[in-house]
């Protein structure tokens, strides 16, 4: 069968040949810093004479945003942005330092027909000083009727304020599958009406999977929480007993078998038998299909034995008793090599004289 390039790709070897970009580098990702305030949205693929302005037309992949500290960007944030066509939007990056007044993507891939669409390991960072003033996406992928993936994208939460949506990774429209992705929170961000965190919204249909949420800090508020099937737990030292380190407005839908796990943030609070900790507390409760997977039920932290329940409302984290002290074999007194040919010596020479005496 004749090979027919397509016409995305006769238009840019129609470019090349009448000279109007050069071939070197044509094509290649792009790092946008934004130091001064701009009144429109910024693509790390965009213009970058012009702070990534509009159109977000060059590679999908790599490319980096920084929107520096004190500065305001009246629009939104792309790391990289694809409405054209079926190119994956991977490895792109939007660090916020400033102010973002719309929704912010690390990557985003959206075709309305019926090509396959995907947004992965794309990241987006949140720090002090930041402010993200609508919802934060690392991955969002939506096709009419192909398949959506979102995978390994990550949002890093370390500070700064967020108002809307938090989510990993999204697969919207089509076949959807969201996978392996990360939100992270460490710091003292503040939430102002978070709506959802989500790990993998791939929708009632989809496929959600390996998502995780890595918690560090305590008394945080969100109003839903759900898709993510990792949950990981570090607490940190100023939580009290019967604190809780995520509170939930609505409903909390952990899934069934979720794997949680918890450890200490750097010396973590002073622990005691019967401590009691709630990990999620849902003023709307926690679903019945929510689960913990057995294996996560239980183990150990700082020196104490822990077990995990669902008590309709709350995910509790209770302390039991100490793990016992054992002594390990090396502490053991042992006998040296030398000792030990000299008390065989030792033995045989009582043994000689022994039977001599005998005899």
């Amino acid at each position: 069968m004749k090979h027919t390039p397509s016409r995305a790709l006769r238009g840019v070897a129609l470019v090349l040949a009448l000279g109007l970009l050069p071939v070197a580098g044509a094509w290649a990702a792009q790092s946008i810093t934004v130091s001064t305030d701009v009144g429109h949205t910024v693509c790390g693929n965009g213009n970058a004479a012009d702070n990534g302005n509009w159109p977000c037309d060059q590679t999908p992949v790599g490319n980096t945003v920084t929107i520096n500290s004190g500065v305001a960007v009246t629009g939104g944030a792309y790391g990289s942005s694809n409405t054209t066509d079926a190119t994956s939007v991977t490895g792109n990056r939007v660090d916020v330092k400033g102010r973002v007044t719309t929704p912010v993507y690390g990557g985003n891939h959206v075709r309305s027909g019926s090509d396959n669409v995907t947004a992965s390991n794309n990241t987006v960072t949140l720090g002090t000083g930041g402010v993200a003033a609508a919802d934060v996406y690392g991955g969002f992928a939506y096709t009419g009727s192909g398949n959506a993936t979102a995978s390994g994208n990550t949002v890093e939460i370390s500070g700064g304020t967020i108002t809307g949506e938090i989510d990993g990774g999204v697969a919207s429209g089509g076949t959807m599958t969201a996978t392996n992705n990360t939100v992270t929170i460490t710091g003292t961000p503040t939430f102002t009406g978070v709506t959802q965190l989500r790990g993998g919204n791939a929708g009632t249909s989809g496929t959600s999977t390996g998502n995780t949420l890595n918690l560090h800090t305590a008394g945080l508020t969100v109003d839903m929480l759900s898709a993510f099937q990792n949950l990981n737990f570090y607490l940190p030292t100023g939580l009290a007993p019967g604190g809780n380190m995520l509170s939930v407005n609505g409903v909390a839908n952990l899934g069934a078998n979720a794997v949680v796990t918890v450890n200490l943030e750097g010396a973590g609070p002073a622990l005691h038998t019967g401590d009691t900790f709630n990990l999620i507390s849902a003023g709307g409760g926690i679903t019945s299909s929510s689960s913990i997977d057995p294996a996560s039920a239980s183990g150990v932290i700082g020196g104490y034995n822990y077990t995990l329940a669902i008590d309709g409302e709350n995910l509790v984290l209770t302390i039991g008793n100490p793990v016992p002290v054992t002594t390990s074999a090396a502490a053991v007194p042992t006998l040296g090599e030398y000792a030990l040919a000299a008390l065989a010596a030792l033995l045989a020479a009582m043994t000689f004289f022994t039977l001599r005496r005998r005899a």
